[in-house]
């Protein structure tokens, strides 16, 4: 039988398999090609073509599957794949039908077991002319698996930019009334760009994307001054309104070039089924992300609280040991805070760790997070941070708080200081409780000799 079309894209570390699988193609199926990866790749990898049928190994330490995976079914739904796997957990196969894969082979397999499962695979490409709400079907499974707003307008962009054959798009993000967009994704900008385009979404920005409707057409002529240096004298936009000021806004904007309005429009029909489908899920995600904050956020200053910090710094040790990258942690402590407490009230103190804590906001990147460990101490998690750049952010977040005045607006005019421990992993800390417990045991160390002081694990005496 000839199937002189067909590419299959095998994704195997292990030689004995690779070359098992490969050998039974090439015998049995005449002019099947096989182009083989030991790694997970991601689209814009597959430079040549794209595949006809992938079959894979989805070992996760190696690569991030799922989201090659999620990324791929989104751009292309029906392509065939496979789990080649020895892992039986019925975890692991249940998440990658969730996820869109066909099927799945359990290793060891014998020669009948595996022709069995193509076979099935060969039928399934046969399938590919269904109707085009089937992409739309699959789409919406990868928007359902969503667990982030990052996430979510990133596949929702990306199937858009398919449909319009756009290569340079954008999203920007409003929480709620009263705020400004953010830009929550850019594909085909430089960052540079992005940079700018994010200075750009002020008063007039924001004022321009009030005014959308479901799909609106801004030519260079009418976009804001301030973009129109970004997006170049040529822009011709397509803008996309998802959403609403209740549950949060999205504007997905969408470079057309010079395509005339009668060329993009008989595309509305299937991105507007798209978007209806898309809305239960998107309402039904920010209620799940209002919950999750609810539930991990201190009510006191809006910072994470201790029952999110394993998993939450879990993820952030897991990633430092695939990058090779430190990650260090700053114990920080109050320095005499009953003094405010009985000078000024609990209600007061209260409002003094708030304000502390957007204090502790300012100072840091976005991909740092910052806990309320309890009472007047709190933990800073930096990743990708070593401990020489750990003490200077700590020396950063001493000096502030020092030099600011709390409660200045209701004349009261607090002062304070902190002592902070600084420790990282993994050169001082095997796991996230040793991390913690060395920080918290350096910042003790410290707060004995001075106070307002940054010490560093391992050293006798304050460096600051």
């Amino acid at each position: 039988m000839e199937y002189n079309k067909i590419q299959v894209l095998l994704i195997e570390k292990e030689p004995e398999y690779s070359d098992q699988i490969t050998e039974i193609l090439a015998r049995d199926y005449e002019g099947v090609e096989v182009v083989k990866k030991t790694r997970i790749f991601r689209v814009h990898e597959l430079k040549k073509r794209i595949p006809d049928v992938i079959l894979m190994d989805p070992f996760e330490e190696e690569g991030d599957y799922e989201g090659a995976i999620s990324e791929l079914k989104t751009l292309y739904p029906k392509i065939p794949i496979v789990f080649i796997t020895e892992n039986r957990h019925p975890e692991t196969i249940i998440e990658g039908f969730r996820m869109g894969i066909t099927d799945y082979l359990l290793k060891p397999f014998q020669e009948d077991e595996f022709k069995r499962m193509f076979q099935g695979v060969l039928f399934d490409l046969q399938s590919r002319e269904l109707p085009a709400l089937e992409g739309i079907f699959q789409v919406c499974q990868q928007l359902n698996l969503c667990r982030s707003l990052e996430r979510f307008f990133y596949i929702l962009a990306l199937y858009i930019a398919k449909t319009l054959t756009s290569k340079r798009f954008f999203v920007l993000y409003k929480p709620q009334e009263g705020e400004n967009f953010e830009l929550l994704h850019a594909t085909g900008i430089p960052k540079a760009d992005e940079l700018k385009l994010e200075r750009a979404l002020g008063r007039e920005g924001t004022e321009l994307m009030h005014t959308l409707e479901m799909f609106n057409f801004v030519s260079f002529e009418i976009l804001p001054l301030p973009f129109r240096p970004i997006l170049g004298k040529d822009a011709n936009y397509l803008f996309i309104a998802f959403g609403n000021e209740k549950v949060g806004k999205g504007i997905l904007g969408f470079e057309i070039g010079r395509r005339p309005r009668d060329f993009i429009t008989p595309l509305f029909s299937r991105i507007e089924e798209l978007l209806k489908e898309s809305e239960v899920i998107f309402s039904n995600l920010t209620d799940f992300l209002k919950i999750r904050e609810i539930a991990i956020k201190d009510d006191v200053t809006g910072l994470y609280n201790m029952r999110s910090f394993e998993q939450l710094v879990g993820e952030e040790l897991k990633a430092s040991d695939k990058g090779g990258y430190s990650v260090s942690a700053l114990f920080m402590d109050i320095d005499d805070f009953k003094k405010v407490n009985d000078a000024h009230g609990h209600l007061t103190g209260s409002k003094v760790l708030k304000e502390v804590a957007d204090q502790l906001r300012l100072l840091l990147r976005g991909g740092e997070l910052v806990f309320r460990y309890g009472g007047d101490e709190f933990v800073v998690i930096l990743p990708a941070t070593n401990l020489v750049q750990a003490k200077q952010i700590g020396e950063r977040i001493r000096l502030s708080l020092h030099h600011h005045v709390f409660q200045a607006k209701e004349k009261k005019n607090i002062r304070l200081t902190v002592s902070i421990g600084v420790a990282t992993y993994p050169e001082q800390a095997k796991n996230i409780t040793e991390l913690l417990a060395i920080a918290d045991s350096a910042m003790y160390h410290g707060k004995k000799g001075s106070k307002n002081v940054v010490y560093v694990a391992g050293k006798e005496k304050d460096s600051s």
